[in-house]
């Protein structure tokens, strides 16, 4: 498949509006304003592929056109709009986005519930809008329930984030290690096998950058509202570690504190000595994310650890008492089906986790997974059975008395699906809102995580500036005073 996109800028989100129809779908994007030898070079290249998509905007006298040639499944379509030559960037990105959207429409005879919409914050989106539901749907396509869903989530929020004070932040902390890496994960983990000495030097490291940050936000005056240590399987560490780096933490602030979150994620991690440590420090919400409780799809997804060990750690962290626990599922995983992801959510459910996420998977190049899966058997030939799973688990979750409070879209994820926070009353985590809806300061310590400073300025409104850790352990080592003088630049911008 060959994509061009010729005399605009809108390609970033066309490709991933046309990636929407067709993932896992491997092209070849060609995005420039070429001379006319090498546009018909590209052209011709395109139709050897015999399947390609041009996206052409032509800027005329007196008029914009924008231009749609696609070749399909077989199928020829062109496509063409007329826009006046005063229409501003914004509106002809919208126009050319539709005339895409209903190109794939017709070739496909598939449609998208979130419309046009490409971004991973749809709820946080519509809420800026200034339409009515009916003009959203009209102008973007998006489904009457998915537009709901945002409205039910938005309201939720909304209490949450006008609680936040401009001198509020988050404290993330990133513990990048894991027992084996899943084939469906893109996270920047590094596997246990022989990362003992590494994860020492590198915690060594990571307090060293905690205390930095604690002695930036104590003089600024910052009131600390969010713990949230995750990876990575923070629980891969021992006891003994996990005890050292929570006597690092604890110099923080914590009165204003209002969650201290650690991911508990791999069952097989989990033991009562490692859970009774994080509850004597103040964690009070934990997560356990099997992906699914059948033993032939963890084995598929490359986990180690079975079902039975699953029961086991929601025993212990009943046995130690966590005001939450929140577990993650995920929707679409090789060799699972309908009957059995309804058995994982039931499961769940009864296990009485407060919090559940129902991810749907995402296909990302850094995966095992995307150079190893047949993408056929995971895009249109099985989004029937996702739909069902997903439309299984907003009912069965809503029945049982759990709320949708916060809702991203991933890059790749398979056909048009999103991945929702579910809660009990009042048991939402301030930290997911917070990251999602970006209306709380997030410093980020370790390595892959990021900084997030959340300026609001009453005349230009919020600005968000990042500043980033290095990615990998090593590197984050091997770097690490270059690493503490990027934080300088929090105290300069914190207010």
């Amino acid at each position: 498949m060959t994509i061009i996109f010729k005399g605009h800028s809108f390609h970033y989100e066309m490709e991933r509006l046309y990636r929407s129809f067709f993932l896992p779908h491997k092209a070849k994007v060609y995005i420039d304003n070429y001379n006319e030898d090498e546009y018909y070079s590209i052209c011709n290249a395109a139709l050897e592929d015999k399947e390609y998509l041009i996206c052409e905007r032509l800027i005329k006298k007196e008029s914009i056109e924008l231009r749609m040639k696609a070749l399909i499944c077989e199928k020829l379509i062109e496509k063409k709009e007329t826009l006046p030559l005063s229409t501003g960037e914004k509106e002809q990105e919208l126009a050319f986005s539709r005339l895409l959207y209903n190109t794939l429409n017709l070739l496909t005879g598939k449609s998208l519930s979130w419309g046009i919409m490409t971004g991973i914050r749809p709820t946080k989106y519509i809420k800026t809008l200034s339409l009515s539901d009916e003009e959203i749907s009209k102008n973007y396509y998006v489904s009457k329930e998915k537009i709901s869903l945002s409205r039910r989530i938005n309201d939720l929020q909304q209490p949450i984030i006008n609680s936040i004070d401009i001198n509020d932040f988050c404290l993330y902390i990133s513990i990048p290690f894991c027992p084996t890496r899943c084939s469906y994960c893109s996270f920047i983990s590094q596997a246990n096998k022989n990362s003992d000495n590494v994860i020492s030097v590198y915690l060594e490291k990571l307090k060293i950058e905690l205390d930095y940050i604690r002695s930036i936000t104590q003089k600024k005056g910052y009131k600390l509202k969010s713990i949230y240590i995750g990876g990575g399987t923070p629980t891969i560490l021992s006891s003994t570690q996990i005890d050292a780096l929570l006597k690092t933490v604890m110099r923080f602030d914590t009165s204003s504190l209002c969650e201290f979150t650690c991911e508990a994620g791999r069952p097989d991690t989990i033991t009562l000595e490692k859970l009774r440590v994080l509850k004597e420090y103040g964690v009070g919400r934990i997560s356990i994310n099997p992906q699914s409780l059948s033993d032939d799809v963890l084995k598929a997804i490359g986990r180690l650890h079975s079902t039975e060990q699953i029961y086991q750690a929601f025993n212990y962290a009943e046995k130690v008492g966590f005001n939450v626990i929140n577990s993650d599922l995920i929707a679409g995983l090789p060799k699972d089906n309908l009957d059995s992801f309804k058995h994982s959510l039931n499961e769940i459910i009864n296990l009485g986790a407060e919090n559940i996420t129902i991810h749907t998977l995402a296909l990302k190049r850094s995966s095992n997974m995307y150079g190893n899966t047949d993408f056929k058997a995971l895009t249109l030939e099985s989004s029937d059975e996702i739909d069902s799973m997903c439309e299984y688990s907003f009912n069965v979750l809503n029945n049982n008395s759990y709320l949708p409070y916060y809702l991203y879209r991933q890059k790749n994820s398979s056909s048009d699906y999103e991945n929702i926070g579910y809660c009990k009353k009042n048991k939402e985590s301030f930290y997911n809102i917070a990251i999602m809806e970006e209306c709380c300061n997030i410093l980020g310590a370790g390595a892959n995580s990021s900084t997030k400073l959340i300026n609001k300025d009453k005349n230009k409104g919020a600005l968000i500036k990042r500043i980033y850790n290095y990615k990998y352990p090593v590197e984050y080592i091997n770097n690490f005073n270059v690493q503490l003088k990027r934080k300088e630049e929090i105290e300069n911008l914190l207010n």
